[in-house]
């Protein structure tokens, strides 16, 4: 309920609305000072009432605010919390997949799609336009992870990024391998390629990109839109190895022409807390944590001085 303001007179702004005290005037129009009240009796005619007045305003004006203010939520109003879902991987057998972003690593048929996304965003809790899906294999050396994210391969187009900043469609994994429901660490790769890596700590309420892992990922489209492959050391990651899994995981998707954000395990938007609402990823045995030192395949360049005609048709041909 809102109360309407107090109307306020034009020749006295800033009062409360009585009307001004008139002052006895002489017929020449001079004002009679004999003919008006005492100024003591005046001030405990008028100052009383004013004053009543106003602490009358002030009482409305209170009781609105508190009208107006929205209750508190209480326990039995929150949205019950989304079953904790689990995905059981397993360990590879044969040789481990390779990060190419096809998916046609035959390791990849000992472990079965898990998909039924939903949104976080726009509409919470709501089936998104377009599926997702994922699959997660281990090894004594790394974490595999494959997606499989629908779309019209049409209309997906690869937006070239800076590590660390994602202006298009992406894919992201959180790791909860310490099992505290505090920690978590966060890689995401875009359709383009680009890698982004944080650690998060809080349970969801600090991210932290300078923390920057050694890790490979790649993506390809197809014709049922794109996929995406990543490989995570176990090296990059702090867990103990004596206390058995489940460990927590989170996937996230962005789906940069729809503005949605869904996720695998759903966690409501007016819900409390991130990496304490995680689902759970079992069958995780005999880990054992390795050096954190990882070395990735690269290439080594050297240069010369060339004549300067040399070294501008050199430049012409690099950017052609």
């Amino acid at each position: 309920m809102r109360l309407a303001p107090r109307p306020v007179p034009p020749s006295r702004p800033g009062l409360s609305g009585f009307p001004p005290c008139p002052v006895p005037q002489l017929a020449g129009g001079r004002p009679r000072a004999a003919a008006a009240r005492p100024v003591a009796a005046l001030r405990g005619a008028v100052a009383p009432a004013a004053l009543a007045a106003l602490a009358l305003t002030v009482a409305l004006a209170l009781a609105a605010a508190t009208l107006l203010r929205p209750a508190p939520a209480r326990a039995a109003d929150a949205e019950p919390a989304p079953e904790s879902r689990v995905y059981e991987t397993r360990r590879v057998a044969g040789p481990p997949p390779r990060v190419d972003g096809l998916l046609d690593d035959p390791a990849w048929d000992a472990v079965s799609w898990s998909g039924d996304f939903l949104q976080r965003d726009p509409l919470d809790g709501a089936a998104p336009i377009h599926p997702s899906q994922v699959k997660v294999l281990y090894d004594d050396q790394a974490l595999y992870f494959a997606f499989r994210l629908f779309d019209d391969p049409s209309r997906v187009a690869p937006i070239l990024a800076r590590r660390d900043w994602f202006p298009g469609d992406w894919i992201e994994v959180n790791i909860d391998s310490r099992a505290d429901e505090r920690t978590a660490y966060s890689f995401t790769l875009s359709l383009s390629g680009s890698r982004g890596d944080e650690y998060i700590s809080e349970d969801g309420n600090n991210w932290n990109g300078n923390w920057d892992p050694v890790w490979q990922g790649a993506t390809h489209v197809d014709d049922q839109g794109w996929t995406a492959e990543m490989r995570i050391p176990l090296s990059q990651l702090r867990f103990d190895p004596r206390k058995p899994a489940p460990w927590g995981l989170q996937v996230h998707r962005h789906h940069f022409r729809d503005g949605q954000h869904s996720t695998w395990q759903r966690i409501p938007r007016n819900g409390n807390g991130w990496v304490s609402r995680f689902g759970d990823l079992r069958g995780l045995t005999d880990l054992a944590p390795g050096r954190r030192l990882e070395l990735l395949p690269s290439s080594r360049s050297t240069s010369a001085a060339l004549p300067r005609r040399a070294t501008r048709s050199a430049t012409a041909r690099a950017g052609s």
